[in-house]
Formats: structure tokens, sequence, C-alpha cells
């Protein structure tokens, strides 16, 4: 955060005055001024080896030596401070991310959201129809003919006369 804007982002509370010293995430446009940033440190390795979505950094780099995207895009922009905290994981063969999970085999459906889907109460009003297809259809990709197997329940009539 700029020095010039840590006031900005002050509250009172009976214990006295804060104010953020690094950009909240709960902040307007928080992530995306992250992702701007993440962006611009990573430039040379963009959709070589390394994603930037959100507040995430994705990097398929087989080896951590000393030429490890990291070293450089720290090295690259010394004049921003950047942390890694709680949620870092390396040296794993898979991440699940955005309930997908990313190998070198390429990207698949999450297990543990199939399960959900598999165990959903079937749907006995227009509302819970709708929270299925909702669940189902961010898998529509991974679902031959997914358009023509869901269109009975897409349409009102229909469904309602099953159930």
């Amino acid at each position: 955060m700029f020095e010039n804007d840590i006031a900005k982002t002050a509250l009172e509370t009976h214990e006295g005055h804060y104010e953020f010293l690094v950009v909240p995430f709960g902040l307007t446009n928080a992530a995306s001024t992250f992702e701007e940033l993440m962006n611009d440190v990573f430039k040379a390795y963009l959709r070589k080896f390394t994603l930037v979505i959100f507040d995430t950094y994705l990097s398929t780099k087989k080896s951590l030596k000393p030429c490890w995207p990291l070293d450089y895009g720290f090295a690259n922009n010394e004049t921003e401070q950047v942390i890694c905290q709680k949620k870092c994981v390396f040296g794993t063969s898979n991440v699940e991310y955005l309930g997908h999970v990313i190998s070198a085999q390429g990207v698949a459906t999450d297990r543990t959201k199939i399960v959900a889907i598999q165990e959903w109460l079937t749907p006995t009003n227009i509302k819970q129809l709708r929270g299925f297809l909702g669940l189902t259809g961010y898998y529509r990709k991974f679902i031959k003919d997914a358009a023509s197997l869901s269109r009975p329940l897409t349409q009102k009539e229909e469904f309602l006369q099953v159930v």
C-alpha cells in the first residue's frame, strides 16, 4: 500500500486507532490491484509456466533452483514488497483450484464436487432445481451433451409434471 493511502484505511475501535499497512482484500479493487501487480512482476513468464488468477499465483516450473520465477520476479521489482502467507504450496504434482484439479495431465473435476452433485437431493421446486443446475452447470464442459441432458430440467412445465 502506498504510504499516503494508509490513512484512508483507518478505523477506530474501543481499543484504539488502526490503519492497514498492506492492502486488505476486503477493499474494493484490492484483488484486481494485486493481480495487476503480479502480472507486472511475472510478465516474462506468463502463459509459459506461470499463471496469475485473482489472488493466486500458479507455476509449473519443475525445479526450485535459483532460476525459479519468484526469485526473478521479486528481484526485478525491488520497489514492491510481496509476502506469501498461509496458503502457499510448493513442490506438488497437482493443485486444487476453483473447483478443478490442475496437474500435468490437464484440468479435471474436483472429486469432492462430483460427490456433492451425486448426493444432491432430488429438487422438488424451481428454486431447488435452479440450485442444482447452477452446481452442475459449472462442470458442463466436462459432460458430453450437457445441454441435451439438462434440457428437460430447464423447461418449467416438464419439471412440474415430473415432480
